[in-house]
């Protein structure tokens, strides 16, 4: 599961993906739910961005930028897709 995953995020920012595009929809920060335990409830931006690096972290990926390191594509033995995020790891 986990190099799938991560081998996807590889593939979206060689496009041009960014942190900015793991976001979801306004509509989650602005609309709360109307029903069930979470009733009432809307999504805080720097709740989401908390989360957000948490989750960065836990899949051992740079939590500014949401790149995986170079040591999580080691153990994963995707060494191969190093040199192809170069060019990302500049915008920082």
């Amino acid at each position: 599961g986990n190099a799938i995953v991560t081998l996807s995020k590889c593939f979206n920012i060689r496009e041009g993906w960014t942190r900015a595009d793991d976001h979801p929809p306004e509509r989650f920060f602005k609309m709360a739910h109307t029903k069930g335990p979470a009733k009432g409830v809307t999504l805080k931006e720097d709740g989401f961005q908390k989360l957000l690096s948490g989750y960065y972290e836990a899949r051992e990926w740079d939590k500014e930028t949401g790149i995986p390191t170079d040591e999580s594509l080691k153990e994963l033995r995707m060494d191969f897709v190093i040199g192809k995020l170069k060019a990302a790891r500049g915008k920082k």
